[in-house]
């Protein structure tokens, strides 16, 4: 059983719905529903804790993309100085190889995906050609 569905459980049980109604309601048998309630405070902890590593894996992506980003910024740069010929494609094309880069530089979850899009890389296209 899923951590949220036990959260679930204990956060109706706080709000003084029976066991027995609990039961009914998620297709449990009500031993389930007490073994869980007994286990209330363990369950509360790996909550927490889950809580935790997801912040860090989030807070690391996103200082992963940042590196990503800047990265990008400078190798467009250089290739309007070089005045290379670039497109849409060649850039996220780019803004691609760079995170997988990365990802393999930062040891970031393989299943940790960027899509580089219009939509993603006009910001920083913005942020770009503001300081420039």
């Amino acid at each position: 059983m899923s951590l949220e569905v036990k959260l679930e459980i204990l956060k109706r049980h706080d709000k003084g719905e029976g066991m027995c109604a609990i039961a009914l309601a998620l297709c449990l048998v009500q031993s389930t529903i007490s073994t869980i309630i007994k286990e209330k405070e363990v369950i509360k902890a790996a909550a927490e804790e889950a809580a935790t590593l997801s912040a860090s894996r989030n807070t690391h992506q996103r200082e992963s993309a940042m590196e990503m980003e800047q990265m990008l910024c400078t190798w467009v740069e250089d290739q309007n100085w070089w005045k290379a010929p670039m497109n849409q494609a060649i850039i996220c094309m780019k803004a691609l190889l760079l995170w997988d880069e990365l990802k393999v530089r930062h040891d970031l979850d393989e299943r940790e995906t960027f899509k580089a899009g219009h939509s993603s890389l006009t910001g920083s296209r913005g942020r770009q050609t503001s300081t420039t």
